[in-house]
């Protein structure tokens, strides 16, 4: 039973850490640990759905506080001049893709943290929506949903027999 609990666990595990997420947990609960397919589909979906709110939150905090005290003179001045750079950089970025995030912002999240790709996926999708000023819940809801169509691209690899490996 104890077995049982700590793979369960190392798939949530997986699925919660920004560079495995639901495309190492999945494979890992089914190959190598063979577990239910379907309950580490579902574990492995909720644990990495499971970052992406409190992620924004989060982001949305430090950049509030940073933005509060970028005026103490920390480590020679160093920390005003990051955040004057963030504050400069964020909002030129939103400004030239607010019309392209208006217009393409869902499907694109959505599309980013589906893709296959290395350092794409709910951490990095949740902080692009975040410096591109992505309405919370819309955020919340395409990189969720591109989070499941992730899960099941996988599924569907591991039960074709796709490797990576040549």
């Amino acid at each position: 039973m104890s077995s049982l609990f700590f793979q369960l666990l190392s798939v949530l595990v997986l699925a919660v850490l920004p560079m495995s997420e639901v495309r190492g947990a999945l494979p890992y609960g089914i190959l190598v640990a063979k577990l239910n397919p379907l309950l580490v589909f579902v574990l492995s979906i909720t644990g990495n759905i499971f970052v992406i709110y409190p992620l924004l939150t989060l982001l949305n905090k430090i950049e509030k506080f940073l933005l509060e005290k970028s005026d103490l003179r920390f480590f020679g001045g160093t920390l005003e001049k990051v955040v004057s750079g963030y504050i400069v950089f964020t909002e030129k970025v939103r400004r030239r893709v607010k019309p392209y995030v208006n217009r393409y912002g869902v499907v694109g999240l959505t599309l980013y943290t589906f893709a296959p790709l290395p350092f794409t996926g709910a951490w990095t999708a949740t902080l692009a929506a975040y410096l591109l000023g992505v309405e919370r819940k819309k955020a919340f809801g395409s990189i969720a949903f591109g989070v499941v169509l992730a899960g099941l691209l996988i599924l569907v690899m591991i039960y074709l027999g796709v490797s990576i490996e040549s």
